[in-house]
């Protein structure tokens, strides 16, 4: 059995609302997560990027949170500030947003507030089509469609490479996916999660672009029993600054859209 992160059994003591980044899946998958390593001068443990600086708040082995100025913080959490007397050493920027949603709100779509989202769903719903996990889809041609769709579907995404490897690396071996399957075999799209300490994270949604697709995944990812039974919000991650995507995540209604911040020492980094 793997053993689990330090840094996320502390948030986990913590009861804290961890980010988008925050799983056991995340950190194996993500190439440019290096180490989570524990620092005797400030007693904090910290995880690391490939460039060694501290991608999240550090976090004592109490559970306790700690800001106070010496490192910066490339994405910050919840709740999460630097200590009173260290405020002014920082600075901080806008990263992103995070979308957070209630499955629950997505079973009877009713009311004004859903009406397109409902109106594009129900093009969908009379269609032969299969929704399953993909290990039960035939496992070679299960795969290789699925990296076929990747493929196609990244071609019009504006990511940096490591991000791509990172999407790349959950559609191939992914623990959570789901496929949507035609009357042909041939997959239509696939839905990537994972589940971090508070939340589950939606990791991916890729389709191929058909009208509304995109929403009936999402419709399907949500109305799963697995999810709406898990009694935990949804991470839908952020929107990259894009505005087609922040207006996409703004029609599904969701619970919370926080700011996510990078924090940066004025005086630089020790």
């Amino acid at each position: 059995m793997k053993t689990p992160n330090k840094y996320l059994e502390l948030i986990r003591l913590n009861l804290q609302p961890h980010n988008f980044w925050c799983s056991e899946e995340f950190f194996d998958k993500a190439d440019w997560i290096v180490a989570t390593v524990y620092d005797e001068v400030t007693n904090t443990v910290r995880v690391l990027g490939d460039d060694g600086g501290t991608l999240f708040p550090p976090i004592t082995p109490q559970g306790r949170f700690l800001m106070t100025g010496e490192f910066e913080v490339w994405a910050d959490i919840q709740g999460v500030y630097p200590a009173p007397w260290a405020v002014d050493k920082y600075s901080k920027t806008e990263l992103d947003r995070e979308y957070l949603y209630n499955p629950l709100h997505f079973q009877d779509l009713k009311g004004k507030s859903w009406a397109v989202f409902r109106k594009n769903v129900a093009k969908w719903k009379d269609r032969l089509l299969t929704y399953t996990d993909i290990s039960r889809v035939p496992y070679h041609a299960g795969q290789s469609q699925a990296l076929q769709l990747l493929v196609y579907w990244l071609r019009g995404r504006q990511k940096d490479a490591e991000d791509a490897d990172t999407l790349a690396a959950f559609v191939r071996s992914g623990e959570h996916r789901k496929a949507l399957v035609n009357s042909e075999g041939k997959i239509l799209g696939v839905n990537v999660w994972d589940y971090g300490p508070t939340f589950i994270n939606y990791r991916v949604c890729i389709a191929y672009p058909m009208p509304y697709l995109q929403e009936y995944l999402r419709w399907l990812f949500y109305t799963d029993p697995e999810i709406k039974d898990s009694g935990k919000l949804v991470n839908d991650g952020g929107d990259l600054g894009q505005g087609g995507l922040r207006r996409f995540k703004e029609k599904l209604n969701p619970v919370q859209v926080r700011t996510v911040h990078s924090w940066r020492l004025k005086d630089g980094p020790a």
